[in-house]
């Protein structure tokens, strides 16, 4: 077995490659471009070799390069690797030949999934949707502060609709803010527009999705949240359970223990912030609603507002239930079946 490590960058990666026995094969630059990668690995390839990279931007793309020609692809997670080499001096050739060394011992740590590409375009397309939300909003809030200036304090979610920015236009306004509301509103229906259609592209992508499908069942969970689940989590049996599940998207609290003190502090938000982000909104329209659909939920909310200034907290524990429960739904192979409780509420 041949061992490769690649340090990958954007413009150049540098390979070393050992034999099974340890012999430096090759070490040296490459360009970051399929034709390169391939040419550098081919006169080893009949021999069988193991490639191993460390995550970042690239990832994926080092995977289906080596992927076409049968070779093994391993990543792992660079913070993991720097626990193990612990070295001041970081150079690429050094990197790469670490990497390498540590798969020919063996002693690599455990290694990242890395996504499809129908998962990879899953993710692109929400993290698009996302940023046109937030600009969304950024325009909405920054019309907001402006309208203060003259006196004029709009209600909450006033211009989270195009009857609110249209109810605006008709009101009295100054010659310059009038501008800035015409001007605003056109870039908030510019990212409105693209919301809808990355929303479309999304839906026409997983409209034969099973997990999806299944996912929309539970109330509350629309495309975003189903399409999240579908793009980061994919194949749910990789996760051993619940706690490993919520760690991977953030949702668990950090902790600090020490001798007899121990602290327990806010959620960790490590991993994919797309679920995170996601989960909060459904979980902030779920409490607009007053859990409809969820009835047996609001008991437990109402316990959790009880302490003083718990109501973040509080909807960030509703987006971990939720998420929880898709889940639950998405692994079990059937729709969302509500408990018989929830009748008599």
């Amino acid at each position: 077995m041949i061992h490769c490590g690649a340090d990958v960058h954007s413009k150049s990666t540098h390979l070393t490659i050992l034999s099974g026995r340890g012999v430096e094969l090759f070490s040296g630059s490459v360009p970051t471009e399929r034709e390169a990668l391939q040419a550098a690995l081919r006169p080893y390839a009949k021999k069988g070799v193991k490639v191993i990279q460390e995550t970042g931007a690239s990832q994926a793309f080092i995977q289906s390069v080596f992927g076409e020609m049968g070779i093994d692809v391993v990543t792992v997670h660079a913070s993991d690797m720097k626990m193990i080499t612990r070295s001041k001096k970081k150079t690429d050739k050094r990197d790469s030949h670490q990497l390498a060394w540590h798969s020919l011992k063996d002693n690599l740590p455990e290694p990242v999934y890395v996504p499809t590409q129908e998962e990879q375009d899953l993710r692109a397309l929400l993290s698009a949707h996302e940023r046109a939300r937030k600009g969304r909003t950024a325009l909405s809030n920054g019309v907001r502060g402006q309208l203060k200036r003259y006196g004029i304090l709009l209600p909450p979610g006033f211009l989270t609709k195009e009857s609110g920015w249209t109810a605006l236009q008709e009101t009295e306004l100054s010659p310059a803010m009038r501008s800035i509301v015409e001007s605003s509103f056109a870039m908030w229906m510019e990212h409105t527009r693209a919301m809808d259609l990355l929303s479309a592209e999304m839906k026409e992508r997983t409209k034969d999705d099973d997990v999806v499908r299944r996912l929309k069942t539970i109330p509350n969970v629309g495309d975003g949240c189903a399409v999240a689940v579908r793009a980061y989590l994919a194949d749910l049996t990789r996760f051993r359970g619940r706690r490993a599940v919520v760690s991977y998207a953030g949702f668990c609290p950090s902790q600090h223990d020490t001798g007899d003190r121990h602290v327990t502090g806010r959620i960790t938000k490590q991993g994919p912030s797309r679920i995170r982000s996601v989960f909060v909104q459904a979980a902030h329209l779920l409490i607009g609603r007053r859990f409809k659909g969820l009835p047996h939920w609001r008991g437990w909310y109402e316990r959790l507002l009880h302490a003083k200034d718990r109501r973040n907290k509080a909807v960030v524990a509703v987006a971990r239930r939720l998420y929880l429960l898709a889940y639950q739904v998405g692994r079990s192979g059937d729709v969302y079946r509500p408990p018989v409780e929830e009748g008599l509420s």
